[in-house]
């Protein structure tokens, strides 16, 4: 029997079978070389010594091939692990905040998003921002994947900057088919809400089966063209308007793309006054434009004079919700016209001796709306204090006593006495009924 060098056996043997009988072991072989025993021959109770080293030798041997064998099948079975790669949600610093201001710390803004229609495979959400009463837009998170009620976290704003934001939803191939409604927030913000109205896509034109014609020799019949239908884009917004309106203008919102030279009319005709709504239906889809907005007067001989200007806004179409914000320092001019009274009738009964009388006041070229006071001083309106399209005051005067009637007008339709849009009033003009 062979044994190996890194082997190292001690043999000891004692006789007997009984706690009684039995005497001290007694070494019989002891090494660490190899070495083969010979004419090794004991009694019988001893022989299980030799059998558990060849028993576990066997045990070890088969375990060994087994361990071979299974690893020699998992190599050959193994598969090849498929990597995809998923977009990256990319968070930005602000521009003009890529630091928080000394004094000042972080503060986060969280919402959510809900998407209204069909959301294309691929698409995915980005979050823009603009510090509050600027006019450019960019992009703070990007790449989050397109699912309604998304959620967001903004970590990069600056704790009480208040900053307008919007969310826009592209698809696979980045082109913006959807945007939010832009809302004005100060850092820190929780549960800001935002929904996108998508634009689904457009869809396919069934063709009407052709009916079958009697067929003539050497007569071929056209088939005629389907023509597709075009995708429905807008770009849409309102006007800011901070001034007085000066009589005879009007808003011309005017548009070129983002790398021409000239810009072309969009929109014309839009009244001079904050919250106007707007929209162009010309824009080509994922074209960017820059959008301005002017505020124009026409002259006596039909030419137009350019008052004011917003700063232009670079949006890619489809767009909604872009304000074009015209800040105008301007005073109408004092009106210098007197007004009249016209003496309708004297009443002449008991305790009376009074005039039913109307006051007129004088019109003024592109004025829409009129603040007419009429008063018992310079400057009072106790008899009357009346604003509107009208120019008159009925009324009625005490016999031989004087009355005071001045008047302020403004070019916006309907304008309120605290609009801040009237003229400032003219001079007082004194007026009286005598009998």
């Amino acid at each position: 029997m062979v044994y190996n060098s890194a082997f190292f056996a001690i043999i000891r043997v004692r006789v007997g079978s009984s706690a009684v009988e039995q005497e001290p072991f007694k070494l019989l072989v002891q090494g660490s070389s190899p070495c083969r025993l010979t004419n090794f021959i004991v009694f019988s109770q001893y022989r299980w010594y030799a059998e558990l080293v060849k028993s576990v030798t066997v045990v070890a041997v088969l375990l060994g091939v087994a361990f071979l064998i299974g690893l020699v099948l998992t190599l050959i079975s193994r598969k090849p692990v498929q990597i995809t790669t998923a977009p990256v949600t990319r968070e930005f610093t602000l521009e003009g905040l890529s630091t928080v201001p000394s004094g000042t710390t972080a503060a986060a803004i969280l919402g959510s998003v809900s998407i209204n229609g069909t959301i294309p495979a691929g698409s995915t959400i980005n979050v823009e921002a603009r510090l509050a009463g600027t006019q450019q837009f960019s992009t703070v998170l990007q790449n989050i994947p397109a699912i309604s009620n998304q959620t967001f976290s903004y970590t990069k704003a600056t704790r009480g900057v208040s900053y307008d934001m919007k969310v826009t939803l592209l698809d696979g191939a980045s082109k913006v088919i959807g945007s939010s409604q832009a809302f004005t927030v100060t850092a820190p913000a929780l549960d800001l809400q935002f929904t996108i109205d998508a634009v689904d896509p457009p869809a396919t034109p069934t063709p009407t089966p052709e009916p079958t014609l009697p067929t003539t020799p050497g007569v071929t019949t056209p088939t005629p063209a389907l023509t597709p239908t075009p995708a429905l884009t807008s770009l849409s917004g309102t006007i800011g308007f901070h001034g007085v309106t000066p009589v005879n203008t009007r808003i011309v919102i005017l548009q070129k793309l983002a790398n021409a030279s000239t810009y072309q009319v969009a929109v014309d005709n839009l009244i001079p006054q904050s919250g106007t709504v707007w929209q162009w239906d010309s824009p080509i889809p994922g074209n960017s434009y820059s959008l301005i907005a002017v505020l124009k007067q026409k002259s006596t001989d039909g030419t137009d004079t350019d008052f004011a200007y917003s700063a232009p806004v670079t949006v890619t179409a489809p767009a909604a919700s872009i304000v074009l914000t015209i800040t105008f320092n301007y005073t109408l001019p004092k009106p210098s016209d007197i007004s009249t009274v016209t003496c309708t009738t004297y009443n002449s009964g008991p305790n009376e001796n009074s005039w039913n009388v109307t006051v007129n006041f004088p019109t003024y070229s592109g004025a829409q709306s009129y603040w007419l006071q009429v008063g018992s001083t310079d400057g009072g309106s106790d008899i009357a204090n009346t604003y509107g399209s009208a120019t008159t005051v009925a009324t009625v005067f005490k016999n031989n006593t004087s009355y005071f009637a001045r008047y302020a007008y403004s070019a916006v339709l309907g304008a309120d006495t605290g609009s801040g849009q009237y003229s400032v009033f003219s001079d007082s003009t004194r007026i009286i009924c005598s009998k």
